[in-house]
């Protein structure tokens, strides 16, 4: 087994305001991004009124986009 499978990185959460800081856009196309791509990461709900977005999924989405604009060059 490779060393990259057995490391499990630490569960990082944000909420849409952090990724749209991130995502350097408003936190409504957070959402409206979340709803429309399947591949961009889903909110986590851990209460009615308090939803997450796993950071570490955004990051390998971010990687993700960056080799298809690589690839696209």
């Amino acid at each position: 087994m490779q060393l990259r499978e057995q490391y499990q990185p630490k569960p990082r959460y944000g909420r849409a305001a952090d990724l749209a800081t991130i995502l350097a856009c408003h936190p409504s196309a957070v959402w409206r991004k979340a709803a429309a791509d399947p591949s961009f990461p889903q909110p986590l709900n851990l209460s009615r009124r308090h939803t997450v977005f796993d950071l570490n999924q955004l990051d390998a989405w971010l990687e993700q986009q960056a080799s298809k604009t690589k690839e696209g060059v």
